[in-house]
């Protein structure tokens, strides 16, 4: 499969036009406030004229890819589970000369946020120790950080080294429910 840069626009002829044949530009798009898009534009076969682009909904990570086929795919990622996120830093690491300098600094920026809000919520949701899952979350954290000032360096793969997934789950208390009221109590207006 290979891959495309985020600045790669990619021209496919013969593509399916009702019933005739066409021309489809295939892109990604950026924002730093919110991430990346894909975008697709066809080309009016009896006018000559460019469509008005198609765009989808914005993602955290969207690599655009071309199979074995020759379709063009669009390889999607968000920041949501830890498991997930340990798995998924090292294909960013093989491809990080696919994203440019504020795309780094902004995908740092997301993974750095992310590991603090996982800390926040395990403590909230999962009723896991702050200094014990601090401990284990240290070297990740500090690295993620140092990383949002010097994006210049790929460090995906070592981030997902240092994340110990077994021991921020060791963490959890079992049976632990946050939205259970244990119990109420009412003072007693004199």
């Amino acid at each position: 499969m290979r891959k495309y840069k985020t600045s790669d626009i990619i021209e496919v002829e013969e593509y399916p036009y009702g019933s005739k044949k066409t021309v489809c530009r295939f892109s990604l798009e950026f924002n730093p406030k919110k991430g990346f898009r894909s975008v697709k534009q066809t080309k009016n076969p009896r006018t000559d004229v460019w469509n008005k682009e198609k765009k989808s909904t914005y993602s955290d990570i969207v690599l655009m890819c071309q199979d074995l086929d020759g379709k063009i795919k669009y390889c999607h990622f968000s920041f949501y589970d830890i498991e997930k996120v340990k798995k998924f830093l090292p294909f960013l690491s093989e491809n990080f000369n696919c994203f440019n300098a504020t795309q780094i600094k902004y995908l740092y920026i997301n993974l750095y946020h992310f590991l603090i809000g996982t800390l926040r919520s395990m403590v909230i949701y999962s009723g896991s120790n702050q200094d014990e899952l601090k401990k284990i979350m240290t070297p990740c954290l500090t690295l993620a950080k140092k990383c949002v000032s010097n994006s210049s360096d790929n460090m995906f793969n070592e981030i997902s080294k240092l994340i110990d997934c077994e021991a921020i789950n060791a963490t959890k208390k079992p049976d632990f429910d946050p939205f259970v009221v244990k119990r109420l109590a009412f003072e007693r207006l004199a």
